[in-house]
């Protein structure tokens, strides 16, 4: 009898390890339950930050200090690279370009995406099909995008010179002509990402509280005055953000430049970006690269933190 209480015993203790290992990782507590629930959900995304976030940019940081072609050992130079950014007016040339062309993507596209989605939330037919066709642009690649311009733009047979033949006026060279180059890439650039920014702009006008509206009507104001201290007041939170965010897609402008310009004519469309390609993969000076790169983030980042602090007092 002994023996079979000993052997029931012996089975109980065995049967109940395996639930007190469990209890032992997974604990019975709140708090230790979310804890253990937010690592394992966390933990893989840290990890794929830390292996393609943290690791590229710590490297880059320190190739920046050294000369390395890619082949051979790399070789410290210290500040080297940096020196060369300053001296050569190739980099400063590509900075302002960066600005001056980022700038005028940022203004035409948010101007043009907000006077779109005003039109197309007013009560007009077929007004889901023309949101349609306008955010259209925005899933189409840029490839498809430069071929299709390159129709018109071509200096024999372009759809643009034939007109100007037609009126008798003289052909333009596009490739030729910095100005018109730099106006193309605008152009290209605004209508390829104008459809997001237009969705955006469309969520915060349909977001809007109409009693405002009928009780601006009911005292007498115009379309203007609704405009002025509605809709624009309504919309300033959205508006910052499509700035902010705007803004630094802006200055990383690529592939229009790459795919089209290709920094020309005669450097006036070169970025920051695209020197940096340059600079790594064609003349492969991947230190260079790389500095221009530490500069470019912090460029960035400069301008993201005087975004948020100038647009946040704005909010206040």
């Amino acid at each position: 009898m002994s023996l079979s209480t000993g052997l029931i015993d012996s089975i109980d203790q065995a049967a109940a390890a395996p639930s007190r290992a469990r209890r032992r990782l997974w604990p019975r507590t709140g708090r230790r339950r979310e804890a253990v629930i937010g690592w394992l959900l966390i933990g893989p995304i840290m990890l794929y930050w830390f292996i393609f976030g943290f690791i590229p940019l710590v490297s880059v940081v320190v190739l920046s200090f050294v000369h390395w072609d890619g082949f051979s050992d790399p070789r410290w130079v210290g500040f080297h690279n940096y020196q060369t950014l300053w001296r050569f007016p190739l980099y400063r040339d590509a900075l302002w370009h960066t600005l001056l062309i980022g700038g005028l993507v940022l203004v035409t596209g948010i101007t043009v995406a907000f006077g779109i989605a005003l039109l197309l939330n007013a009560k007009i037919r077929f007004r889901g099909f023309y949101r349609t066709v306008w955010y259209l642009p925005t899933i189409v690649s840029f490839a498809i995008v430069a071929q299709m311009w390159n129709v018109f733009v071509d200096p024999i047979n372009g759809v643009f010179d034939n007109v100007l033949r037609v009126l008798r006026q003289p052909p333009i060279l596009w490739s030729l002509s910095s100005f018109w180059m730099i106006v193309q890439v605008v152009i290209l650039t605004t209508w390829k990402g104008v459809g997001s920014t237009m969705i955006i702009f469309l969520a915060g006008l349909q977001g809007i509280d109409q009693t405002l509206y009928e009780a601006g009507r009911i005292d007498g104001a115009g379309r203007w005055p609704l405009f002025r201290y509605i809709t624009l007041p309504s919309l300033r939170p959205i508006g910052i953000f499509v700035v902010i965010t705007g803004a630094l897609g802006a200055i990383q402008i690529f592939e229009p430049i790459y795919l089209f310009s290709k920094g020309g004519p005669f450097e006036s469309t070169t970025v920051l970006i695209y020197r940096i390609y340059e600079d790594a993969f064609l003349d492969n000076q991947f230190g260079l690269a790389c500095a221009t790169s530490v500069i470019f983030a912090l460029l960035g980042l400069t301008f993201t933190v005087f975004q948020l602090r100038f647009f946040g007092k704005q909010i206040d």
